[in-house]
């Protein structure tokens, strides 16, 4: 049964407004120090949100930049990397593309489950093919055989066979 379709005690219901309150609490002293953080001015406005400032810290701390100005420094390389479209920078374009995800994966389990069933055919088919072929044991008997057949005959003509 879902949790909103339950009845609450009333102090069920207290403990979880007192819960809520405390996690906006959390909120806002977050959102609180980040707009310090920002206030300060080290990143510049137009980066002031999370996709961007996710992909300024990577190039700084792997070492792919030293500075966020300048030619080739972190700024720089995100704008490139976004007008190559190497960066998502909507949250709302993130989810779309994982939702194709998702939905090529199905596709993609699909076809690999066919190709699957396609090749066991294939090594069915093989199988049957291979146990149809007489073996090097059975050949190498019906040679024999056949040779000594024509010794008997060659015997049985007086061994007169060639002169």
């Amino acid at each position: 049964m879902p949790f909103f379709s339950r009845k609450m005690t009333a102090s069920q219901i207290e403990k979880l407004d007192n819960q809520m309150n405390y996690v906006s609490q959390l909120q806002d002293a977050t959102l609180s120090t980040l707009k310090s953080h920002y206030a300060r001015g080290v990143i510049h406005p137009k980066y002031q949100n999370l996709i961007a400032i996710s992909s300024l810290y990577e190039f700084i701390d792997i070492g792919m930049c030293t500075a966020l100005e300048g030619p080739q420094q972190a700024y720089y390389t995100y704008e490139q990397m976004k007008m190559l479209d190497k960066i998502i920078t909507s949250l709302e374009a993130i989810n779309n593309r994982l939702d194709d995800i998702r939905d090529n994966q199905g596709r993609l389990y699909t076809a690999i489950r066919s190709s699957d069933d396609r090749a066991k055919k294939m090594v069915d088919e093989l199988q049957s093919i291979v146990n149809r072929i007489p073996s090097a044991s059975e050949i190498a008997f019906q040679t024999s055989s056949e040779v000594m057949r024509s010794i008997g005959t060659i015997n049985q003509c007086g061994g007169r066979y060639g002169n």
